[in-house]
């Protein structure tokens, strides 16, 4: 997440989601808080930080403590679940921020206790509340990927979970008890449980996975022109293991990504660089694997290559309360696929929770890119990344605050007067400067100019 978002959760104080620690240094506590926020609500715990919300940071190696933190929990917590531990640097003072999502598999125990939140405290479930979590688990539909699927052991494919074993035990970041042992590596993602093997584990470990899925194939065109076109450079399906067919997606991407050349700023000579940032695209199509709904056959994973952007679309529907604006700033962070995300986390594949559709963001605005738009429609979401933009010189074009703020608020199609514009966005430049800022985005093909004299509106193609 950013340094605004995090400075802002920080003022608002400890509540319900938000727990300050003065330190790291009782694993205990904070395996209590992050044991009450998976019952609860979710939210995050901020080590370095006072009561009083002052900032204090934490002594020694933060990023080794943050590390020790994220493995010890993800231990000594069950069911299995998804959070993140990571540093930031807040005026020299490191802190460690802990993001938790709010649970799909409650009651979650730590050290044989279950923990809630109540207001800002965190407190031990008596035996009320704790029939409360088991009732209301009990009373909840099994999501897709928990169903029980039909294969047998002769249906996994042993490379991918050895070769899966083996990532993960370079990224330090899951914990495996018996990695020699194909069935408790998987009982360990909890892909499989109590003699069977779940939906998740199928179309993340069996060999051919769309036999009995086919909505797992991801469809990749690449367009000559528009869509209208009918012209194909490339139009291919990718299947197997998700992961594996994430990685042959991703290196098909980056096979055909333009490079461009442009100038440092500053200086005069030329660098060159990729015309999309791929992090970005892969964490969008991370979220495509982990958050699109799988339970309809007729769905499915596309990613569409154009001149100047690149859509991928999955067949999910964002969750109830979240918007495609809230997706572009801070907001919490919720789990449609956790068994699915938890593997991809453990290959650090996934950006740490809650950081990725602003990572996009960022990402492209550092490029000198539109910011990206996400649409959410009945047949699924849509995330459409844009190709940066350069000025005649080869320069890379960066949108000022008031520009970069309107191609924030706006949504396709969406549009506005010149004098809306300034009052607005840009009230403390003059009306001169104001046009220019939208004479500027209409030259790069990001605005389109509609009327003409009084009637001028811009509006977002």
């Amino acid at each position: 997440m950013s340094m605004e978002t995090i400075l802002k959760r920080i003022a608002v104080g400890e509540g319900i989601s938000t727990e300050f620690l003065r330190d790291a240094d009782s694993i205990a506590r904070v395996g209590r808080t992050v044991c009450a926020l998976l019952n609860s609500e979710g939210g995050q715990i901020y080590c370095g930080i006072d009561d009083k919300g002052q900032v204090k940071g934490i002594e020694g190696d933060a990023l080794a403590i943050a590390q020790r933190i994220e493995w010890k929990l993800k231990e000594q917590i069950s069911p299995s679940s998804l959070f993140s531990a990571d540093t930031v640097d807040i005026d020299g003072r490191c802190i460690i921020v802990i993001e938790v999502p709010e649970g799909l598999d409650r009651p979650y125990v730590f050290e044989g206790a279950v923990y809630l939140r109540k207001g800002a405290q965190t407190i031990p479930a008596d035996a009320t509340a704790l029939r409360a979590l088991v009732q209301e688990q009990a009373e909840a539909p099994v999501r897709w990927e928990r169903r029980l699927s039909s294969i047998y052991i002769d249906d996994l494919d042993q490379d991918e979970i050895r070769s899966t074993v083996r990532k993960v035990e370079e990224k330090g970041r899951f914990p495996l008890y018996a990695r020699d042992d194909d069935l408790a590596v998987l009982s360990d993602f909890s892909v499989y449980m109590n003699g069977s093997f779940t939906h998740a584990g199928d179309v993340l470990f069996s060999r051919r996975p769309t036999l009995r899925h086919p909505q797992c194939r991801v469809q990749l065109i690449q367009f000559a022109g528009e869509k209208s076109d009918n012209a194909y450079k490339d139009n291919r399906t990718f299947e197997g293991p998700l992961v594996r067919v994430y990685n042959d997606v991703i290196s098909a991407i980056r096979a055909v990504i333009p490079v461009q050349s442009v100038f440092l700023p500053g200086e005069d000579r030329r660098v060159d660089q990729p015309a999309y940032d791929i992090l970005a695209i892969g964490e969008g199509l991370v979220n495509a694997f982990v958050h699109r709904d799988y339970s309809a056959h007729s769905g499915g994973i596309r990613v569409q290559i154009f001149e100047n952007r690149i859509e991928i679309w999955n067949s999910g529907r964002l969750p109830d309360g979240l918007s495609p604006i809230d997706l572009r700033r801070d907001h919490a962070s919720i789990l449609v696929n956790p068994d699915i995300a938890n593997v991809f986390a453990a290959l650090d594949l996934m950006e740490r929770i809650g950081r990725g559709t602003e990572k996009i963001v960022t990402a492209s605005s550092k490029i000198g890119a539109r910011p990206p738009q996400w649409r959410d429609e009945p047949s699924g979401v849509t995330l459409t990344i844009f190709r940066s933009m350069l000025h005649e010189r080869g320069e890379v074009f960066e949108p000022n605050e008031r520009q970069n703020q309107l191609l924030l608020d706006l949504q396709p199609g969406d549009s506005l007067t010149p004098k809306e514009y300034q009052k607005r966005y840009a009230a403390d430049v003059g009306e001169r400067q104001a046009r220019r800022d939208l004479e500027d985005l209409e030259a790069l093909g990001w605005l389109i100019r509609e009327g003409a004299t009084r009637s001028t509106k811009y509006r977002l193609g």
